[in-house]
């Protein structure tokens, strides 16, 4: 009945209501079917060095039901998922994987079905800062080294410089004023200095607010005599 419940699915184009309709079952048990299917064709990913992991919101979040033991409960769903990619560069690469959630378990679960070929092959593992992550890591592939990806840490690089520039501009801000005696501003560095935030800006901001504060040259049209 499984084989024909899923051909029905997938060489058909049917809905998946309408099946469970026709054979007299439910939606979920048709769609478990389906589930069992899609994972026993896809089958193990092949073995790679390395392999990046990231999560990615799957969905809005909702309540879905369940079976279990013959009695329909609720739970609210986990919106994210766990994406697995092939960043070997001998490969074509792609998505090798999908795990529900964003824990380290959910990625050590999906490690351990993989083959033994597949987790003694992998060397590098690229995450973003997550500790759950490199834990479930730490325990399915010990071997592994894990690192930073490329996004994340030129994101970090980028916020760094942002506090430090934002910070040089406070402290530069604040030392004219201070010294002269100024009241200081809502947050008690004084007022802006533009000698300041030109060294802050640098040049190109410099030259923008002069862009600004120059004069129109739009004239008033005159008559000839």
């Amino acid at each position: 009945m499984k084989v024909r419940v899923c051909a029905s699915v997938t060489t058909t184009n049917r809905a998946v209501s309408e099946v469970a309709r026709d054979h007299g079952i439910a939606w979920r048990t048709v769609h478990r079917i389906l589930v069992r299917a899609a994972a026993d064709v896809l089958g193990q990913a092949g073995p790679t060095t390395m392999i990046g992991i990231d999560e990615t919101r799957a969905r809005s979040v909702r309540w879905i039901s369940e079976d279990i033991a013959h009695t329909l409960t609720w739970r609210l769903s986990d919106p994210w998922m766990a994406s697995i990619v092939d960043l070997d560069r001998s490969h074509p690469g792609g998505i090798i994987g999908l795990a529900a959630g964003r824990s380290g378990g959910c990625v050590e679960g999906w490690i351990k079905l993989q083959s033994s070929e597949f987790k003694a092959a992998v060397k590098v593992v690229a995450i973003d800062p997550s500790a759950p992550y490199a834990a479930g890591i730490r325990q399915a592939l010990p071997q592994a080294r894990i690192v930073l990806d490329h996004f994340h840490l030129v994101m970090l690089g980028n916020q760094m410089v942002t506090d430090v520039r934002q910070r040089v501009l406070r402290e530069t801000d604040a030392a004219p004023a201070q010294a002269a005696g100024s009241p200081a501003g809502p947050t008690g560095t004084g007022s802006p200095s533009s000698a300041g935030r030109a060294r802050t800006l640098g040049a190109g901001g410099a030259r923008r607010r002069r862009v600004r504060e120059r004069p129109s040259a739009a004239q008033p049209c005159r008559s000839g005599s």
